[in-house]
């Protein structure tokens, strides 16, 4: 039998790693041959995450390891993509494949090349569940997560979930520290810098992913957020986001020293790809900082260490935020980090939606009539949500399909709007995908939109 595991990073192979080790321990008679996939890395960065990502691959024996990061988005729609992605991987079918979330032009690729596997999702970072569960997309058999986080609401009353004792996921960082001696000689090099008392900066790709404007906004908002929490004399040890590629490490250390007196230094390359929760098993900061990274959360599940995450008086004036929903993946930290405090192991950490529990109820049951094709009964309480002022992206997404699927074409691309800009924007354009007449006049309307851009472009100003 064999099983397909497919990550985008070392953060998603740590997870996946957890998730494999508990079912090795679960003592059943089958056998796999397991195969490594890593997909979905840019040019620009793949270079260390890709040696990072091997490096943690060693704590387990593999059939094969294969990069298809060269085959990402630009083979996702072609007729040839399931046959090249099993000639590159050896296999025409695999018993399972293990996937982070089930969008993303590289995972769905995966899933459609595998279409009768047991499809299972252990979610982004250590169990965050943002897979859709909507037509247009392969909605997976079960999950298995160290940290529950439903992100799409009523995922995991569709689906069967299991949760992954964290000794597994301990277990997994520690094999790796002990596998991997270039690790050790590193990070005992970077011990003996640190001395008794220096903090982690982790970095975060705020420009890149087009939350702040440019690197210099970047570079002084960090310095101010470290200036809130760090002692006069105390060491900084920046460790730069794996997706990185502007150099505002570098230039927020600069800073630091230059202007503050802070030592400090920044952590690069390979050693910037591996995962955070790694170097705080090995190195004893005494405390983390950062503008936002999912280690606020995994650190506080794993050592019980505070990772300090922007506020909002900090970032709000100052992020340039392409929705609301990046303001709330912020404040999100804060709260799934404050909830893990009351947390048992056993359940889901916390579920996304409405907090109303009558909307929730609501939502729930609009969703199935939506899903069984009752458009009208689905459209009239999507409508009522929309009335209360229900704002999860569910309401508007369920309101436009409804309306698309009773044939009202303009009132349903409309109602999409609100979701632009909003992760859930990829279900809406796959909404429109499925009826032809919303793809006509969504086409039409860009090709209008761009050739008004061209007419009143400024034309060049040339001195003769």
């Amino acid at each position: 039998m064999s099983r397909l595991v497919t990550i985008q990073g070392p953060t998603q192979l740590l997870c996946a790693l957890a998730v494999l080790a508990w079912e090795d321990a679960q003592g059943t008679a089958q056998t796999f041959d397991d195969y490594l996939v890593v997909h979905g890395l840019a040019a620009d960065f793949s270079g260390p995450i890709l040696e990072a990502t091997r490096a943690l691959a060693r704590v387990r024996r593999w059939k094969a390891i294969v990069d298809l990061s060269d085959l990402d988005d630009g083979i996702a729609s072609t007729p040839d993509a399931t046959a090249r992605i099993h000639a590159r991987v050896g296999l025409s079918e695999v018993d399972a494949i293990y996937i982070a979330r089930n969008w993303q032009p590289s995972n769905e690729m995966l899933l459609g090349a595998y279409k009768n596997a047991e499809k299972i999702v252990y979610g982004d970072g250590f169990g965050l569940v943002d897979s859709f569960h909507w037509p247009g997309f392969v909605t997976p058999d079960r999950a298995k997560l160290c940290i529950p986080i439903e992100y799409e609401f009523g995922i995991l009353d569709r689906i069967p979930y299991e949760i992954i004792p964290r000794r597994y996921l301990e277990a997994v960082i520690q094999q790796f520290v002990q596998a991997t001696p270039e690790v050790t000689t590193y990070t005992r090099e970077l011990a003996a810098w640190m001395g008794h008392d220096a903090v982690l900066l982790a970095g975060a790709n705020t420009v890149e992913g087009q939350w702040i404007a440019d690197v210099n906004t970047q570079v002084a908002l960090s310095v101010e957020h470290v200036l809130r929490y760090v002692r006069r004399g105390q060491k900084i040890v920046i460790k730069a986001h794996p997706r990185e590629f502007l150099g505002q490490s570098e230039l927020t250390r600069r800073l630091l020293e230059d202007e503050h007196g802070f030592p400090a230094i920044v952590v690069s390359g390979m050693m910037a790809a591996i995962p955070v929760e790694i170097l705080c098993r090995v190195l004893g900061f005494s405390g983390v900082i950062s503008l936002t990274s999912a280690s606020a959360v995994s650190l506080k599940y794993l050592y019980g260490m505070q990772c300090h995450v922007a506020d909002d008086d900090l970032t709000l004036p100052k992020l340039q935020c392409t929705s609301q929903s990046d303001l709330e993946s912020m404040n999100d930290l804060r709260l799934w980090r404050a909830k893990l405090d009351g947390w048992d192991g056993k359940g889901i950490v916390h579920r996304h939606g409405p907090e109303n529990p009558w909307q929730r109820l609501e939502l729930a049951q609009a969703i199935n009539l939506l899903n069984r094709g009752n458009h009208t009964d689905a459209l009239a309480l999507f409508e009522g949500l929309r009335r209360a002022g229900c704002n999860a992206p569910q309401v508007a997404y369920g309101r436009a399909a409804a309306l698309l699927g009773q044939g009202e074409t303009i009132r349903g691309l409309l109602a999409l709007r609100p979701l632009r800009g909003d992760y859930y924007s990829i279900a809406g354009s796959r909404l429109i995908e499925m009826h032809p007449r919303a793809r006509f006049i969504r086409n039409a309307a860009r090709r209008i939109r761009n050739s008004f851009r061209r007419l009143t472009r400024p034309s060049p100003n040339y001195d003769f």
